[in-house]
């Protein structure tokens, strides 16, 4: 799979996922068993394909990097209000809060696209690591848009937030196989980052698996389903050479 089209499938994924809200309203009930799949494959591949490339690259030094990414993510969350999650938030959203929601959830998608432009050595890892990413953008996009249709506000500003939000991941891909390619230190720090955001990816999997749409932690039979499958699919990178 190339950048080209792992970022292309993830600009569109996330449009629609963005765009299911603005044309048909909250779509809030039937999101559970999506965000089971998304959080089990977001946690598979970052456990089966991103953190060994990690520990490949960096030996035991990677835990660092993990450890440091796992607890800036929950720092990010003061800015997000855990809409990378799918939380929808409980205040009024002021110009202020509403501000603090897009800045916090755009660093997020700029760090999701970081770890697309870094050449693997394990052909497997890219396309699970797009996959990964991609199916996250359908809820994550979905609860932004159902949080900005709550304003009153246009549907064309609307609908321009949306597609600026959709290119945060493919710039950010971009910009990290462009300069990794023309800055010899980034290509020691790379690694670095990709163990940040592996612990960041860790964070929010688990986070998305224990509180999407349940209460008290139970899972449904329909949760548990899109929990397995998702969990399968993530472990079919290990059949690709």
């Amino acid at each position: 799979m190339s950048l080209f089209f792992s970022l292309i499938l993830i600009f569109i994924l996330t449009l629609v996922g963005g765009g299911l809200p603005l044309l048909s309203g909250h779509l809030q009930k039937g999101m559970t068993p999506l965000l089971a799949f998304t959080g089990s494959f977001l946690l598979g591949i970052t456990l089966v394909d991103l953190i060994p490339s990690v520990f490949h690259t960096l030996g035991a030094s990677a835990g660092i990097g993990i450890l440091v990414g796992y607890f800036l993510q929950l720092m990010l969350q003061l800015f997000s209000h855990g809409m990378e999650h799918s939380h929808l938030p409980s205040q009024d959203l002021s110009h202020h809060v509403l501000g603090s929601l897009l800045f916090g959830l755009s660093l997020h998608a700029f760090l999701e696209g970081i770890p697309l432009g870094y050449p693997y050595a394990n052909p497997a890892v890219l396309p699970a690591l797009t996959a990964g990413v991609a199916f996250h953008k359908i809820p994550e996009a979905m609860t932004l848009m159902t949080v900005l249709s709550l304003r009153p506000m246009q549907k064309s500003l609307q609908w321009l937030i949306l597609l600026c939000f959709a290119l945060v991941t493919p710039v950010a891909a971009l910009f990290s196989s462009w300069s990794e390619q023309q800055w010899n230190v980034l290509q020691l720090v790379m690694p670095w980052i990709i163990a940040g955001v592996s612990g960041s990816f860790l964070h929010i999997a688990t986070t998305i698996l224990f509180e999407s749409g349940t209460q008290r932690h139970r899972f449904t039979q329909w949760k548990w389903l899109a929990l397995l499958l998702g969990l399968v699919l993530s472990l079919s990178s290990l059949l690709i050479d």
